[in-house]
């Protein structure tokens, strides 16, 4: 009990030592009677009669050069990766002593790889980001194998002659079978085997390639190989998650300035991909929730933004480890920053464990108007909005580097890149230098530890027939990406878009006359119930423009099947304009607005 006591100290001590600098917002979130959680959510229906607007998804604008893209990782998709980390860590068995999911043969992208990118042309996209397998291009220290670096020339030869622009990732969680026996990214020194891999890959391909990111996600992959477990090499050892972290963005800065300093160097982009999770107290009134989720941000997220800001790395679990470490070099090691963004996360403080050793843990809250994912998680474009933001502020280009939803039915996918996008218009509109999208993912395909039981793919791809099969959202993306590449091609879903619900439909979100904000309240508990000082942050910033429209307006997607092929119809009015005069709507505000018509309150 002492030692509990102590950690609820320290929690509580950390609540404002341990705050971003960019102070996220937090704001009253959906209030029940047993529990209050603070998150920044739109208003989506405030009830109040009798003029209501709604917001118009399909209303979204992106600057000339915009790049539209998908996503992918080596291991994911490519098969035959057989000398990494994660292939020697299939074998094994997971806690419960279960088999762990194999990738095998993946999507078999190794050998489909023109097939695909016919699938990335049909849709219109302009870019594709992928990762190459450092344990097939150097499958022994400084031996680097012929076939495998010529194979991925012809995969960007390919690329390029489609019209598509390649961004290679050089580090998306495998590493060499051999690398990882030397001790991976545990021990600093190894980050020289790291550079000279990126050198070589830069030397191979780098008058073929603009865009490069170094490392993907660090924090993801330092909390599920050595925090929770999920990754190899499966430690729960927060001093080497620390360490590790550390290492991962020095390895960075090294392959940042060797690259620049190599033939065509100064002409590459360079940056490195952060994955976003807002952290969020369970209990808006606890002190040791809001404290718990306060650290949790610091190390997931402000500890990489702050060294990539300033180049003091900070990391600290009270009572576990403190590391820092200073890099005067960090902040200009980056020509751009990549976002990951999937949603949020809320934070509870409870009893440590033999199992649970941290005294925390980390929870998805859905609310009555959010739609859950087949992960369980919900869809929170405002949260999207407001890591574009958080990344913003770091002043250099934002890609998205991915963006998606698991979603076998393909019932929400639809939804999600209408609001996911509306709010990245929204972001743009506000000042933040957004260059691109990129969708997670093409295909279904081998999901890390849920193996291939999450289907995040635009296209359905069965492992055992390899067959690629378009979901009706392939086609709404192809549309979006039609339409704004034209400039004068109008969205028009399919009536079967517009009426499936299915099991997930959600209420219509519809706007208050004044277009201003108002806390999102479910349950019977009053706004007035929060205590003083209950709430950190401000209420949500963006409504008016920043709110998508509903699931009959955006265009739903049909739950399964094949995507029938859905004509872009140029010269036609407006599908919000036609739908908003037949259900008596008053005005739909065109979207984006600016900062100052989505004032706070």
């Amino acid at each position: 009990m002492a030692a509990l006591v102590a950690s609820a100290a320290l929690l509580v001590f950390a609540a404002s030592s341990a705050a971003s600098d960019e102070g996220q917002a937090r704001a009253a979130g959906a209030l029940t009677a047993s529990r209050a959680r603070h998150s920044t959510f739109w208003t989506w229906d405030d009830g109040r009669e009798p003029v209501r607007r709604r917001l118009d998804t399909d209303d979204v604008r992106f600057p000339p050069g915009f790049l539209w893209g998908v996503a992918s990782a080596a291991h994911q998709v490519e098969g035959g990766c057989a000398n990494n980390n994660w292939a020697r860590w299939e074998e094994g068995r997971d806690a419960a002593g279960a088999p762990r999911p194999r990738a095998g043969a993946a999507c078999e992208h190794w050998t489909r790889f023109r097939e695909d990118i016919e699938l990335m042309r049909s849709l219109g996209l302009t870019s594709y980001r992928f990762s190459i397998e450092w344990s097939k291009i150097e499958p022994a220290p400084g031996v680097f194998d012929g076939e495998a670096i010529a194979h991925y020339h012809e995969v960007l030869d390919a690329l390029r002659a489609a019209g598509i622009a390649p961004m290679i990732t050089l580090f998306h969680f495998t590493i060499p079978a051999w690398f990882e026996e030397l001790g991976g990214f545990e021990v600093e020194s190894n980050n020289g085997f790291f550079v000279a891999f990126a050198q070589r890959a830069f030397a191979e391909y780098g008058g073929k390639c603009e865009l490069w990111c170094t490392v993907n996600e660090p924090e993801v992959y330092v909390e599920g190989g050595y925090s929770s477990g999920k990754f190899p090499p499966c430690k729960q050892d927060m001093h080497l998650a620390a360490v590790v972290l550390r290492n991962l963005l020095e390895a960075h800065v090294l392959v940042y300035a060797a690259l620049k300093a190599m033939p065509g160097g100064a002409a590459a982009q360079i940056g490195l991909v952060k994955d976003i999770f807002q952290f969020e107290p369970y209990n808006a009134y606890s002190p040791l929730d809001t404290a718990a989720a306060s650290i949790v941000d610091s190390i997931m997220n402000e500890s990489i933004l702050r060294f990539l800001r300033t180049g003091h790395f900070s990391f600290w679990m009270p009572g576990q480890v403190r590391l820092t470490r200073t890099n005067t070099r960090a902040p200009a090691s980056y020509d751009f920053i990549g976002l990951n963004y999937y949603s949020h996360h809320h934070v509870r403080v409870r009893l440590p464990s033999a199992r649970a050793p941290h005294p925390f843990e980390l929870l998805h809250l859905p609310r009555e108007e959010a739609l859950m994912t087949d992960l369980a998680y919900p869809m929170y474009p405002e949260g999207f909005y407001h890591a574009l933001v958080r990344v913003g502020k770091l002043g250099k280009p934002v890609y998205v580097t991915e963006s998606g939803v698991a979603d076998a039915r393909d019932d929400i996918r639809s939804l999600h890149l209408r609001r996911y996008l509306y709010a990245l218009s929204c972001a743009l509109a506000d000042g933040v230098d957004v260059r691109g999208y990129y969708h997670w993912t093409l295909m279904d395909n081998f999901e890390w530890a849920e193996g291939y039981a999450a289907k995040f793919g635009l296209f359905a791809c069965d492992p055992q027939s390899q067959v690629r099969v378009p979901r009706p959202s392939a086609d709404v993306l192809r549309r979006i990406i039609a339409r704004h590449a034209s400039g004068e091609a109008v969205l028009q879903p399919r009536e079967a878009e517009r009426q499936a619900v299915g099991a997930r439909e959600e209420t219509l979100p519809l706007l208050p006359a004044d277009g201003r904000p108002t806390a999102s309240l479910a349950g019977t508990a009053a706004a007035t119930a929060a205590p003083a000082g209950g709430f950190s942050g401000v209420q949500p910033p963006p409504v008016a423009a920043t709110m998508p429209s509903a699931v009959a307006a955006e265009g739903l997607a049909a739950p399964s099947g094949a995507a029938e092929p859905l004509e872009v119809v140029a010269s036609l009015p407006p599908l919000e304009a036609a739908e908003g005069e037949a259900r008596g709507d008053a005005e739909v505000p065109r979207a984006p607005a600016s900062a100052e018509e989505r004032e706070t309150h």
